[in-house]
Protein backbone atom coordinates (compact mmCIF):
# COMPACT_ATOMS: atom_id res chain seq x y z
CA UNK A 1 0.00 0.00 0.00
CA UNK A 2 1.53 3.32 -1.19
CA UNK A 3 0.60 6.17 1.96
CA UNK A 4 -0.04 9.52 0.26
CA UNK A 5 -0.50 11.58 3.83
CA UNK A 6 -2.55 14.60 3.52
CA UNK A 7 -2.71 17.33 6.11
CA UNK A 8 -6.74 18.76 6.92
CA UNK A 9 -5.54 21.54 9.40
CA UNK A 10 -6.57 20.76 12.59
CA UNK A 11 -8.78 17.82 12.30
CA UNK A 12 -6.40 14.38 12.54
CA UNK A 13 -7.27 13.12 8.65
CA UNK A 14 -5.05 11.05 6.55
CA UNK A 15 -5.32 9.72 3.28
CA UNK A 16 -3.94 6.77 2.48
CA UNK A 17 -4.24 5.48 -1.37
CA UNK A 18 -3.76 2.45 -3.10
CA UNK A 19 -2.89 2.14 -7.14
CA UNK A 20 -3.38 -1.44 -8.51
CA UNK A 21 -2.26 -2.20 -12.10
CA UNK A 22 -3.80 -4.56 -14.92
CA UNK A 23 -1.36 -7.37 -13.35
CA UNK A 24 -2.24 -7.07 -9.84
CA UNK A 25 1.04 -5.39 -8.86
CA UNK A 26 0.04 -2.16 -6.53
CA UNK A 27 2.05 1.35 -7.82
CA UNK A 28 3.50 4.40 -6.18
CA UNK A 29 1.44 6.73 -8.02
CA UNK A 30 -1.95 6.96 -10.32
CA UNK A 31 -0.94 6.45 -14.02
CA UNK A 32 -2.93 5.44 -16.66
CA UNK A 33 -2.38 1.85 -16.29
CA UNK A 34 -3.99 1.64 -13.24
CA UNK A 35 -7.29 -0.55 -13.58
CA UNK A 36 -8.43 -0.20 -9.65
CA UNK A 37 -7.97 2.34 -6.61
CA UNK A 38 -9.12 2.33 -2.78
CA UNK A 39 -8.62 5.95 -0.65
CA UNK A 40 -8.68 5.09 2.32
CA UNK A 41 -9.70 7.71 4.94
CA UNK A 42 -8.62 7.85 8.44
CA UNK A 43 -10.16 10.44 10.56
CA UNK A 44 -10.16 10.35 14.31
CA UNK A 45 -9.09 6.90 14.10
CA UNK A 46 -11.73 5.73 12.00
CA UNK A 47 -10.93 3.99 8.62
CA UNK A 48 -13.64 4.65 5.35
CA UNK A 49 -12.63 3.39 2.45
CA UNK A 50 -13.45 4.46 -1.58
CA UNK A 51 -13.16 1.89 -3.96
CA UNK A 52 -12.89 2.96 -7.72
CA UNK A 53 -12.75 0.28 -10.45
CA UNK A 54 -12.39 1.60 -14.39
CA UNK A 55 -15.40 0.79 -16.82
CA UNK A 56 -15.18 0.82 -20.61
CA UNK A 57 -18.44 -0.02 -22.86
CA UNK A 58 -20.69 -0.31 -19.48
CA UNK A 59 -18.41 -3.34 -17.94
CA UNK A 60 -15.33 -3.75 -16.24
CA UNK A 61 -12.70 -3.15 -18.01
CA UNK A 62 -10.63 -6.11 -18.49
CA UNK A 63 -7.24 -5.88 -19.10
CA UNK A 64 -6.47 -9.11 -20.56
CA UNK A 65 -9.27 -8.44 -23.00
CA UNK A 66 -10.06 -7.52 -26.21
CA UNK A 67 -10.02 -3.51 -25.56
CA UNK A 68 -6.85 -3.80 -23.07
CA UNK A 69 -5.29 -1.11 -25.34
CA UNK A 70 -8.34 0.81 -25.12
CA UNK A 71 -7.08 1.94 -21.15
CA UNK A 72 -6.92 5.52 -21.50
CA UNK A 73 -10.70 5.82 -22.36
CA UNK A 74 -12.06 3.25 -19.57
CA UNK A 75 -13.06 5.28 -16.35
CA UNK A 76 -13.23 5.30 -12.73
CA UNK A 77 -16.62 4.20 -11.28
CA UNK A 78 -17.06 3.98 -7.37
CA UNK A 79 -18.07 0.83 -6.27
CA UNK A 80 -18.57 -1.54 -3.10
CA UNK A 81 -15.22 -2.69 -1.29
CA UNK A 82 -16.44 -6.50 -1.59
CA UNK A 83 -16.59 -5.75 -5.65
CA UNK A 84 -13.22 -3.99 -5.87
CA UNK A 85 -11.85 -6.98 -4.03
CA UNK A 86 -13.38 -9.82 -6.57
CA UNK A 87 -11.53 -7.14 -9.29
CA UNK A 88 -8.85 -7.34 -7.66
CA UNK A 89 -8.48 -10.37 -7.23
CA UNK A 90 -9.01 -11.31 -11.08
CA UNK A 91 -6.28 -9.08 -11.93
CA UNK A 92 -3.56 -10.90 -9.91
CA UNK A 93 -5.16 -14.84 -10.67
CA UNK A 94 -6.67 -14.05 -14.18
CA UNK A 95 -9.11 -16.04 -13.42
CA UNK A 96 -12.25 -14.84 -15.29
CA UNK A 97 -14.93 -16.15 -12.43
CA UNK A 98 -13.67 -13.16 -10.36
CA UNK A 99 -14.05 -10.89 -13.43
CA UNK A 100 -17.65 -12.43 -13.73
CA UNK A 101 -18.77 -12.68 -9.85
CA UNK A 102 -17.30 -8.47 -9.78
CA UNK A 103 -19.59 -7.71 -12.45
CA UNK A 104 -22.72 -9.34 -11.57
CA UNK A 105 -22.45 -7.92 -7.58
CA UNK A 106 -22.14 -5.01 -9.44
CA UNK A 107 -25.40 -4.99 -11.18
CA UNK A 108 -27.19 -7.45 -8.30
CA UNK A 109 -27.71 -10.22 -10.00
Amino acid sequence: MVDKHEDFGETSRKINRRFILGNGKEANEETQQVCAKMHILIENGKHTNFCYVKFFRGKMFDPQGIDATKIGLAEFKRVKENIFNLYFNYLKTKNGESLIRAEREYIHV
